[in-house]
């Protein structure tokens, strides 16, 4: 298997091509325990290279569940997906058609005023599921969960849910805006930071927030009957990571104190 030399665990090679953006839309469907939608990927190519390599795990790989196309023309775009080999997943190469390829520095979301700033010069849409069992995927049903009305899905952007949701989060970002399509919310978020795709988790459930005090930038999710035990939890977890903090620093002052007077000693 011929994996990047960047990185020993991907096929990609992100010094001819690289995602510099993406763009999801997502539906979750709780009865079939899948993802379904499209991604659009913004793309930094190097001059006449002419194709991107992904690294491609448990999707569903059906010819009817999956397709690649141009994003401003929907021209289909060739690709081929290798087998599993191993823990390391697919190789997704996709061919991409350089009369498309144009330079542009910005791009304006629909639902925001801001304009953000980053280079990409090409940039492709792949519509597709997961697979059932996707072990990316955590799916508890209804009767799986404390309060026995809701399921949940944690993952290892914008979603659409189900009504009866009160909370989507992605990476602890809580979405920007909610729209109502037909018995679905879309919930729309945007983040601009940069971060591995891979550190994306995404959680769909009925959870209640509430603000940790004194710390205001420590939300505390739970569902609605352990608010009140989580709290204390919390409280508690906080706690013990202070005292171990203060050992850590004790030790670690003694260890210098130690040190200083080995070398005075010497001298």
């Amino acid at each position: 298997m011929d994996l990047s030399f960047i990185d020993p665990y991907s096929d990609a090679r992100p010094d001819n091509a690289k995602v510099v953006h993406i763009h999801l839309d997502l539906f979750v469907d709780f009865n079939e325990t899948v993802l379904r939608g499209k991604v659009i990927l913004f793309i930094e190519m190097t001059p006449g290279y002419d194709q991107i390599i992904l690294d491609f795990y448990q999707l569903n790989e059906d010819k009817d569940k999956i397709s690649v196309t141009d994003y401003l023309t929907s021209v289909n775009l060739e690709y081929a997906i290798t087998k599993n080999v191993d823990s390391f997943g697919s190789k997704f190469t996709i061919q991409l058609l350089l009369k498309y390829k144009r330079d542009v520095n910005e791009y304006k979301y629909k639902y925001r005023l801001d304009t953000y700033y980053f280079h990409y010069n090409y940039k492709i849409q792949i519509e597709c599921e997961t697979c059932k069992g996707s072990s990316a995927l955590y799916w508890l049903r209804s009767d799986q969960t404390s309060d026995g009305t809701y399921p949940m899905l944690i993952t290892n952007n914008k979603i659409s849910v189900p009504k009866d949701f009160n909370f989507v989060t992605i990476c602890g970002v809580i979405c920007n805006q909610i729209i109502n399509v037909g018995d679905q919310c879309k919930h729309i978020f945007f983040e601009m930071i940069l971060m591995p795709s891979y550190t994306m988790i995404i959680m769909i459930a009925s959870l209640e927030d509430t603000q940790y005090a004194p710390y205001d930038n420590v939300t505390l999710w739970a569902e609605n009957k352990f608010i009140e035990q989580s709290k204390i939890m919390l409280v508690n977890i906080i706690q013990m990571l202070t005292i171990f903090k203060a050992y850590l620093t004790g030790k670690l002052y003694q260890k210098m104190e130690q040190s200083a007077l080995r070398e005075t000693k010497r001298y």
